[in-house]
């Protein structure tokens, strides 16, 4: 199939104040956002912080949830769109369907405290008043790893993009320390994804 036969658009779910996510489909994007499924970067996470166990918050369909399993660590995902489960590619009973602006997660028994908690391009969905409950679980791993939106970057539902000081001082008050190193190094390794 020829370049100008290829669908130009992705097929986003977009779920009010959530943000959505991009639909995987089985032709042209297999992996949902191609801007967020970033397996190297996993990989490289794996190795550098060994963790038995990962929660991705802001999970979608479970790309990454899927990798990790894949590769042994016990996984799971936490997103506010119910919708993610009909395209979803990881287990079914791996994905916790959960809004943070409506409180704390109620953690099933079933789920694992994590080791790792990776977040991608989800923390500037949630209103600065209800960010105590997503940062509540961030609170549960030693090693935290998200990424967010800066100040005007356009997205649907874009309520709370902020510069990364923001971010760095609201992990510092919890007691994370900020490794630029390790920032750094995942920022290339994100971009070969």
């Amino acid at each position: 199939m020829s370049d100008a036969s290829r669908p130009k658009d992705m097929t986003f779910v977009l779920r009010g104040h959530l943000g959505g996510f991009v639909r995987s489909d089985r032709v042209y994007w297999p992996h949902g956002d191609p801007m967020t499924y970033t397996p190297r970067l996993w990989d490289w996470l794996a190795g550098r912080f060994a963790p038995r166990v990962v929660w991705d918050i802001g999970c979608a369909e479970g790309h990454a949830v899927k990798h990790f399993l894949a590769q042994g660590i016990r996984a799971w995902g936490v997103d506010g769109c119910v919708e993610a489960l009909d395209t979803a590619v990881a287990p079914r009973d791996r994905i916790i369907i959960h809004d943070y602006t409506r409180g704390l997660l109620q953690v099933p028994a079933r789920v694992e405290p994590p080791d790792l908690v990776y977040s991608c391009e989800f923390v500037e969905h949630v209103e600065q008043r209800c960010m105590e409950n997503f940062l509540a679980d961030f609170d549960r791993a030693r090693t935290v790893c998200f990424t967010h939106a800066f100040v005007g970057q356009p997205g649907h539902h874009h309520v709370n993009c902020q510069a990364p000081p923001y971010w760095i001082s609201a992990m510092q008050s919890r007691g994370f320390a900020w490794d630029e190193e390790a920032s750094l190094e995942s920022r290339r390794i994100a971009g070969q994804s």
